[in-house]
C-alpha cells in the first residue's frame, strides 16, 4: 500500500513538473533509493522582483538552500537571475518563505540581495550568482555565496564572497557584502594556493563541525596536491579567514577526480558529518551523499559513500536524459544541523540535450524536493509563493483614530491584517477588512482593505506620539507609508 502510495505522489509530482517546464522532455525511469514519502516540484517563478525594476519573470532557480526556523518556517534561499535577456540582466539571492501550520502567513518570495543592473552599470560584468551557504553565527546570518564574471565564470577572476544579515527576510544592499572573503587567484599566482587551475571560490559551503570549528569548503583547481579539486578553508570567530593557503583538500574514498558538484555539508546529530554531491553517469544524473566521522582532524576530510542517492524523478515521456539534477541540500536548521526526517531539496532543469539543462538563458531551471514519510513540513511547502510587494498607506492619525488601508494583490478578495506601534513599540494587530469604494474603485481587490484603530486614552497626555503600521504576514519588515504624528489631551 504505501509503494502504491508512493509511485502516486511521484507520478502526481512528475506531472507537475512537466507542466513547468517547456517543452515537456522526459528523464530516466529510476526511483530514488532508500527513501519513501513524498516527491515534488516547486515551480514558483515570481514576476514582481527585484523592487523598483520593470516586473520582470525570474528565468531560473538555482542552489536551494533550506533552512527550517525557529518558528517552525521553512526559508528557501536561492540563487535567481534573469540572465542574457537584452539590458535586462541581474542576478541576486531571494528567500522563499514557507511559513508554519501554527503561522497566518502568506508563503513569500523576498529579495535579500539583487545586483548587476547592467543597463546602469554595463561595465561591471559580475554577478553574486548563488549557491547560497547560510549558518546563523555571531548573531548574524552568515551567507557564503560565488561572485562570478560574466557572462560565465572568469578563470582566475572568481572568488568567494559572504553576505550578512539579521534576518533571512528583509533586504540587504551591496555594503554588506564581503566582496573578496576568499580572493580569486590571479594569473601570476599571487593569490591563495598556486598554479595553474581554474579559479577559486567557487560553489562555496559554509558549514560547522560537531566540535564547534567553522570551515568554508570550495573548488580550486589551482591546488595541484588535491586531485578532488576541493579544499576548506578555515574560518575564525570573526568570520574571517584563516591564512591564505587552503586548510586541506577534500578525498572522497575510491573517486580519483571529483564530483562535479558539492552541494551540501552539514551535521548529524550523532556527531557526524554527511555532504551531497552530483553524480553524473550514462544513466543520468542524481545526488549522492557521502559521509564523514571521526576525529577532528579527519572528520570533513574524508569521505564515503553512505549508500543514499536521490535520482532524477522520472518523466512521462519515456527518453532518458530529460531531467538533470546538479544542485541539492538537506534541510537543516540555524547551526546546520540536519532535521529529521530528512528532506532534500535540488536544482533541476530539463531540455532535449545536455546543453539546453544546463543553459540558463532558456528558463528551464526549477526546484525539487523529496521528503521521508512523516516529514513535518509546512502545509504550503512547494506550493505557489508570492513574490508581489504588500501595498498599503497609514493615510492620517488624528486624536480619534488612525486610518489607511492594506492589500496582497496575489490574493485581491482576502482581507489582511496589520499591526500598529506607536513611537515603534507595537500595541495591536487589527484587520484591514473595511469596505471602501474608493480602494474598489483603483482596481484594489474588491474593496474590503480598509483599517481604522482607535486612539486610546493612554495616548491623550499631550505629548507628540508617532504612529505606524506594518503588515502582520511580513514579519516585521515591511512599514506601510506614511508616518504621522498626534499630540493630544
Amino acid at each position: 500500500m504505501k509503494q502504491t502510495k508512493l509511485w502516486t505522489l511521484t507520478l502526481l509530482a512528475v506531472l507537475l513538473c512537466a507542466a513547468a517546464a517547456q517543452p515537456d522532455v522526459a528523464g530516466p525511469a529510476e526511483e530514488a533509493a532508500a527513501l519513501t514519502g513524498t516527491t515534488g516540484c516547486i515551480k514558483t517563478r515570481p514576476t514582481c522582483v527585484p523592487p523598483k525594476y520593470t516586473p520582470d519573470p525570474l528565468n531560473y532557480l538555482q542552489g536551494p538552500e533550506p533552512i527550517q526556523q525557529t518558528n517552525g518556517d521553512v526559508t528557501l534561499l536561492v540563487g535567481t537571475g534573469r540572465c542574457c535577456v537584452g539590458t535586462r540582466h541581474w542576478e541576486g539571492l531571494f528567500s522563499l518563505n514557507y511559513p508554519a501550520a501554527n503561522r497566518n502567513a502568506t508563503p513569500r518570495f523576498r529579495g535579500l540581495w539583487a545586483t548587476n543592473d547592467f543597463s546602469r552599470l554595463p561595465s561591471r560584468k559580475e554577478g553574486e550568482i548563488g549557491f547560497p551557504s547560510a549558518m546563523f553565527y555571531g548573531g548574524k546570518w552568515r551567507i557564503g555565496l560565488t561572485t562570478a564574471f560574466l557572462p560565465f565564470h572568469v578563470p582566475d577572476r572568481d572568488r568567494m564572497s559572504r553576505l550578512d544579515l539579521v534576518d533571512l527576510v528583509a533586504r540587504a544592499t551591496p555594503s554588506q557584502v564581503t566582496n573578496l572573503w576568499i580572493k580569486p587567484i590571479d594569473p601570476k599566482c599571487q593569490g591563495v594556493a598556486s598554479c595553474p587551475g581554474d579559479g577559486s571560490g567557487l560553489d562555496p559551503v559554509l558549514t560547522m563541525h560537531p566540535n564547534g570549528d567553522l570551515y568554508a569548503y570550495h573548488r580550486d583547481g589551482n591546488d595541484p596536491a588535491c586531485p578532488s579539486g576541493y579544499v576548506r578553508h578555515r574560518v575564525a570567530a570573526d568570520m574571517s579567514i584563516v591564512g591564505a593557503n587552503p586548510d586541506g583538500c577534500i578525498r572522497f574514498e575510491g573517486l580519483t577526480g571529483a564530483p562535479s558538484l558539492i552541494s551540501d555539508i552539514a551535521r548529524t546529530r550523532d556527531g557526524k558529518m554527511v555532504l551531497l554531491a552530483a553524480s553524473l553517469t550514462a544513466r543520468g544524473s542524481s545526488i549522492v551523499e557521502w559521509g564523514s566521522e571521526g576525529a577532528a582532524s579527519d572528520i570533513g576530510l574524508s569521505w564515503r559513500p553512505t549508500g543514499r542517492q536521490w535520482a532524477a524523478p522520472p518523466h512521462p515521456q519515456a527518453p532518458a536524459w530529460g531531467y538533470f539534477v546538479r544542485d541539492a541540500a538537506f534541510l537543516k536548521d540555524s547551526s546546520r544541523m540536519v532535521i529529521e526526517p530528512n528532506v532534500v531539496v535540488a536544482q533541476i532543469s530539463d531540455g532535449q540535450s545536455y546543453e539546453e539543462m544546463v543553459d540558463a538563458s532558456l528558463g528551464r531551471w526549477y526546484l525539487y524536493y523529496w521528503a521521508d514519510e512523516g516529514a513535518a513540513l509546512p502545509p504550503t511547502f512547494g506550493g505557489p509563493a508570492n513574490a508581489c510587494a504588500f501595498q498599503g498607506t497609514l493615510e492620517s492619525a488624528s486624536c480619534t483614530e488612525a486610518h489607511g488601508w492594506a492589500w496582497d494583490p496575489m490574493f485581491p478578495t482576502k482581507p489582511t491584517s496589520v499591526e500598529v506601534l506607536v513611537d515603534g513599540v507595537y500595541k495591536q494587530t487589527i484587520p484591514a477588512n473595511i469596505f471602501r469604494q474608493d480602494l474598489l474603485t483603483a482596481g484594489r481587490g474588491d474593496g474590503r482593505h480598509g483599517f481604522s484603530w482607535p486612539i486610546p486614552a493612554a495616548l491623550k497626555d499631550g505629548r507628540r506620539h508617532r504612529i505606524t503600521v506594518r503588515f502582520a504576514e511580513s514579519d516585521s519588515t515591511d512599514l506601510l507609508a506614511g508616518k504621522p504624528a498626534i499630540s493630544c489631551r
